[in-house]
């Protein structure tokens, strides 16, 4: 009977450990690392959908995402607020982009590589 206890507090503790664990990022890990990726002041993430997702090697997965950004300042406001380099860098932009105004949207992907650490799932 005690045998039987100890095997069964042993079975109950695995499965407690392996819950904490996963074999991928989760949609929160997934959106924090593009939260984090995306340092433009002038943008928010939205909408994002995790597309595709593959290990590579023990400790690292690499996911697909597709995501919307949405500009939060319209290019003609940034280039009033901007000087110098910024203005350089703002021009660039719009040759790549186009003119954009507050609340205009454009749809993008990414891969984000994640390692598995003693804390979870973090992006490279």
């Amino acid at each position: 009977m005690k045998a039987r206890a100890v095997k069964l507090a042993g079975a109950v503790l695995s499965l407690a450990l392996l819950a904490g664990c996963s074999d991928s990022p989760s949609n929160s890990d997934i959106e924090s690392a593009l939260n984090a990726m995306n340092s433009e002041s002038f943008t928010e993430v939205s909408d994002f959908e995790k597309v595709n997702g593959y290990a590579e090697g023990e400790n690292r997965y690499v996911v697909d995402v597709n995501y919307e950004l949405t500009f939060t300042k319209g290019l003609d406001e940034l280039m009033a607020e901007s000087s110098g380099l910024e203005k350089m860098a703002l021009g660039m932009l719009k040759m790549t982009m186009g003119d954009f105004e507050e609340g205009d949207t454009m749809e993008d992907s990414t891969s984000i590589t994640f390692v598995d650490s003693e804390n979870g799932w973090r992006p490279l």
